[in-house]
């Protein structure tokens, strides 16, 4: 999943592949599926992040993303992209107006444009280069049931042992975690497709028993797969049901404590 984020006040650091970014009121970003990051606020931060998978940029008629990229913006670009995103969080909180996936749609893209035409190109350490290559393949393998972590260690040409501490390290959680996790997350978008069984939806995403998919998507989400895709039934129509539309959220992150 690719991240957008927008910063609207507060200041920091987005540590991203291993080089330190600084962020402060009005900066944007762009992270890649690979990228290992992690913020450190200086004073609280809020921050609205849009989360949408790269197939979604190839329809919108971009590029494959392959690097993370940054941007500060002026003040008159501020006020326009801030007005926008903060009509969209507004409409998300009350009930759906018409086209509302398409305004999300719309300015996604607009600061997309902005980060391609004005923004730079962030470096990235030499060390990180295994977890990326390591993340890319999960990303593109996880249908595969017998995907298992010396699989991976083996494409970065380390050792199983080795590859696992590194990725711990580097991505806050272990090999298996990281699988499941991401297996979930594209179960999510399968399941609001009703042309798609749940248990086809299983088995797509590389589960091998239902009764395992039902107990990890309950302890992931609190609800079973049926009452997910009910829930999200309200995209079905939509000319996004199909894909991975933008999600909008704003957050806020406490000043990080240095000692």
């Amino acid at each position: 999943m690719c991240i957008r984020d927008r910063i609207i006040e507060g200041s920091g650091q987005q540590l991203i592949n291993n080089v330190c970014v600084p962020i402060k009121k009005g900066s944007l970003y762009l992270l890649t599926l690979s990228d290992v990051h992690r913020v450190e606020a200086v004073e609280p931060l809020k921050i609205i992040s849009i989360h949408f998978l790269p197939d979604l940029v190839s329809q919108l008629g971009f590029s494959r993303l392959d690097a993370s990229y940054s941007a500060q913006l002026c003040r008159e670009d501020y006020d326009l992209l801030c007005h926008l995103a903060f009509s969209v969080l507004n409409e998300k909180k009350h009930a759906a107006q018409p086209y509302h996936m398409q305004k999300m749609q719309s300015v996604t893209t607009l600061m997309l444009v902005y980060l391609f035409r004005y923004g730079t190109q962030n470096a990235q350490s030499t060390s990180i280069n295994h977890i990326q290559e390591a993340i890319r393949y999960i990303n593109e393998n996880y249908s595969d049931p017998t995907l298992r972590l010396k699989d991976v260690a083996q494409v970065c040409n380390l050792s199983s042992c080795y590859f696992s501490t590194i990725f711990h390290d580097r991505v806050g959680c272990n090999f298996s975690e990281y699988l499941l996790s991401y297996r979930l997350h594209r179960a999510c978008i399968l399941l609001s497709n009703l042309k798609i069984s749940v248990s086809e939806v299983a088995y797509e995403v590389g589960f091998e028993s239902l009764p395992h998919f039902f107990r990890v998507f309950r302890q992931a989400y609190h609800c079973t797969p049926r009452q997910f895709r009910q829930r999200a039934g309200s995209l079905q129509g939509e000319p996004w049901a199909e894909i991975e539309h933008p999600r909008w959220e704003s957050t806020i992150t406490p000043a990080t404590s240095f000692m």
